[in-house]
């Protein structure tokens, strides 16, 4: 953030669109494995929820005129195409991070197969959301 700032010029604007790891509204096995994801990013000192204090970041920043709204994309089939995209995208990710997950003992293979066949019933079928955090902030 500060990196941000030093290169804006003062009055301008800086902006910052990111999403949380986890889906909304998910069900056990969604919420299993994004925990462990979660777990994994520690690992490596990631925080993989941090977008969710974007707006708190860039007040602790200095910045004014800060505005951090936080939006909801519909996942799997009932928000249509986006929805199946994002659905897919989640999924996608669930299975990249199977290495990290399982190399580091943070569960075992059968559990995490298990999870993640849970997990594509759940984000496609469900009522999953994916949190998008916007952050908006000017220099002064």
């Amino acid at each position: 953030m500060h990196e941000l700032i030093r290169v804006t010029r003062r009055g301008g604007w800086i902006e910052i669109v990111d999403t949380s790891w986890t889906p909304l509204y998910g069900g056990p096995a969604t919420q299993q494995l994004f925990y462990w994801a979660r777990i994994a990013g520690m690992v490596h000192e990631i925080n993989l929820q941090l977008s969710a204090w974007i707006g708190s970041i860039f007040l602790d920043s200095g910045l004014g005129n800060v505005t951090a709204p936080k939006l909801q994309l519909p996942m799997g089939r009932g928000g249509g195409r986006i929805g199946s995209m994002v659905a897919a995208n989640a999924v996608a990710v669930a299975e990249a991070i199977q290495p990290w997950v399982v190399g580091y003992n943070i569960a075992t293979s059968d559990a995490y197969f298990s999870a993640l066949e849970g997990v594509r019933s759940e984000v496609m079928e469900g009522t999953c959301a994916y949190p998008i955090f916007i952050g908006y902030g000017q220099r002064n």
